[in-house]
């Protein structure tokens, strides 16, 4: 008579072999992980139009709102949306830039298939976001400068090859005679940045001037359809 040990050792071998699985085989994925970023694609997928912090956007004839209406890319599925953003000059610390980079990416959503147009104080914002995140590219439109001020007490420079990496496609606006960035500091951020004659382009008047611009903007206009 078998032993009952003798039998569940004799029923075991009998059994069906299951494969060995990994260890991580059934491991809960953290939610803590960052999602793979999307690859960029050929073209834009959405233009965003982010104005100066000082902008009147209840104007309905200031130039973001003719920028809107008028970028018409024919057999495109493109959303165009005007937003606003904080201004990152509100607060000169690090906790305060920290929320707004995050609030570029979670709120307003910057991703690689994202065109932005950025004036002013939003120009200096995706000039920083850019150095950590990646977007599909960019025009500027009157720049702060070469230095970047909001959350660092003595100024930096920019990353020059960071912003490159993270906005592959970038064009700049420059107003002739702006006080707030000269023509040859202009000059110089073109050549850092290696943007092309056919993607630098000067516009009559400063920083201040084309927040107030009404109608068509015209040189933003055409580097926004150059992208397409």
């Amino acid at each position: 008579m078998l032993q009952p040990r003798r039998i569940l050792l004799s029923l075991a071998l009998l059994a069906p072999q299951l494969p060995r699985q990994p260890a991580d085989a059934f491991a809960v994925p953290s939610a803590a992980a960052p999602a793979a970023a999307s690859p960029r694609p050929k073209a834009p997928r959405r233009l965003l139009i982010l104005p100066d912090a000082r902008a009147d956007l209840s104007n309905p004839d200031c130039w973001h709102h003719h920028l809107k209406a008028n970028v018409v890319v024919a057999d495109k599925d493109v959303e165009v949306t005007i937003e606003d953003m904080p201004d990152p000059y509100s607060f000169n610390t690090k906790r305060y830039e920290t929320f707004w980079l995050n609030f570029m990416a979670d709120e307003l959503a910057l991703d690689p298939g994202t065109l932005v147009v950025a004036h002013g104080t939003a120009a200096d914002a995706v000039l920083r976001f850019v150095e950590k995140y990646e977007v599909w590219g960019a025009v500027l439109v009157c720049p702060g400068g070469e230095m970047y001020h909001a959350g660092e007490r003595h100024g930096r420079a920019y990353v020059w090859p960071a912003v490159r990496r993270g906005c592959p496609w970038l064009a700049i606006v420059h107003g002739n005679g702006d006080p707030i960035m000269g023509d040859a500091e202009a000059g110089r951020m073109k050549g850092a940045l290696g943007v092309p004659p056919l993607l630098f382009r000067e516009a009559d008047g400063g920083q201040q001037r084309l927040r107030d611009h009404t109608g068509s903007l015209r040189e933003v206009e055409e580097l926004v359809l150059s992208a397409f």
